[in-house]
Parts: structure tokens; C-alpha cells; sequence
């Protein structure tokens, strides 16, 4: 079963679901849907927050209770860590507001954030903040998509075939994009010269 049926079938609860852990892809295609007439945009946006902010809120809760533990079990972890604390001293605020539209600390940066003592407080004002613009931007952004979409293709169906194979293309482009950033890091600093005198 694909995006669209498990929408179609489910609706909110699929979104809500879906981005608790994450979820541009499913909002965008709610967006699209609810374009089409299938779907309400506003519950898919109001669920993407709920699921978004609560994944986060407890991912936060995770590092701020037992980060260091977790640290000391999965120590490879420190690497992907000390970079979201770099980007969360250097920000502040900003970092908060903005980590869920940046993929490379996505998945570590709430966590990052509670183990680095933010208080409750302040990342729940910022976080519900930033899952309200995340969750407008993709949700509407999909919608538009749709809108564009129908102006280009036309028909209904002609868009949903288009729909259809633009996610599987884009799903593909990122694995590539990822596989060619793995090989192209060991290489990178593989050539990073060393340090000498004269420098």
C-alpha cells in the first residue's frame, strides 16, 4: 500500500504517525491530495504539527534524562552530537527554530538539545513555533504543488500519474545523492594535506 492509499484510508492519523518521526514526504502528498478534493489541508497540517512536535518534544526529553548514558552505550554517536551542540552554542535560537529543515542534524538535534541542558520551557516555545512553520510550509507547499500541477497537466489523472512517479524519482535521486556523499567523504579527507612548518 502506498502514500496515497494509506492517506486516502487513514487521513490524519497516518500524517500524525508519520511525522512523529518525520515527514516531508507524506505532507507533501497530503498537501497535493488535499488539492485534489481527497483530504482536508487543514487537519493534514494540524496533525503534521501535533506528530512533529511531539516527536521532538520526546526525543528531547530523551537526551535531557538519559543522553549520557546513551552516549556511553553508542559512543560512534558523539561525532553526529558534538556537531548539532556546535550549531546549537554558535545559534542559539535560530538552531532551534530551524533544525527540522536541515537533514544532516535533523535526526540528532532535539536530542542534542535536551543534553545540553535548554530548559523545558524554552524548547517548547521555539520547537511548537518552528513545527508550526514546518508543518504550514510543507503542508501548503504540496497543495501549491497540486495547483501547478493541474495548470500544467490539465486533467485529474494526468496529475495523479505525474504524482504518482514524482516521488519514486525523487526518492531516487536521494539515495544516489546519498551514496555519492558516503563514498566522496572518506576521499575529502583523505586529501585534507597535513600540517606542516611552514604553515
Amino acid at each position: 500500500m502506498d502514500v496515497k492509499h494509506l492517506l486516502l484510508d487513514y487521513g490524519p492519523l497516518v500524517i500524525l504517525v508519520w511525522t512523529f518521526f518525520e515527514g516531508e514526504t507524506v505532507l507533501l502528498v497530503a498537501g497535493f491530495l488535499a488539492h485534489q478534493g481527497y483530504i482536508s489541508l487543514e487537519w493534514s497540517i494540524l496533525a503534521a504539527f501535533v506528530g512533529s512536535m511531539s516527536g521532538d518534544q520526546l526525543y528531547f526529553w530523551i537526551g535531557r534524562r538519559f543522553g549520557e548514558q546513551i552516549l556511553d552505550w553508542r559512543p560512534a554517536w558523539r561525532v553526529r552530537i558534538e556537531r548539532s551542540l556546535r550549531l546549537l552554542v554558535k545559534y542559539q535560537n535560530l538552531f532551534i527554530l530551524s533544525f527540522r529543515f536541515v537533514y544532516v542534524v535533523r535526526t540528532v538535534a532535539s536530542f542534542s538539545i535536551g543534553l545540553a541542558g535548554v530548559s523545558f520551557r524554552r524548547f517548547t516555545i521555539l520547537n511548537a513555533i518552528a513545527a508550526a512553520i514546518w508543518a504550514l510550509s510543507f503542508g501548503l507547499g504540496g497543495y501549491w504543488f497540486g495547483s501547478t500541477l493541474e495548470t500544467i497537466a490539465g486533467g485529474v489523472q494526468e496529475i495523479e500519474t505525474i504524482a504518482g512517479v514524482a516521488p519514486a524519482l525523487a526518492l531516487g535521486g536521494y539515495l544516489i545523492w546519498r551514496r555519492m556523499r558516503r563514498r566522496a567523504e572518506p576521499r575529502g579527507a583523505a586529501r585534507l594535506p597535513a600540517p606542516s612548518g611552514d604553515e
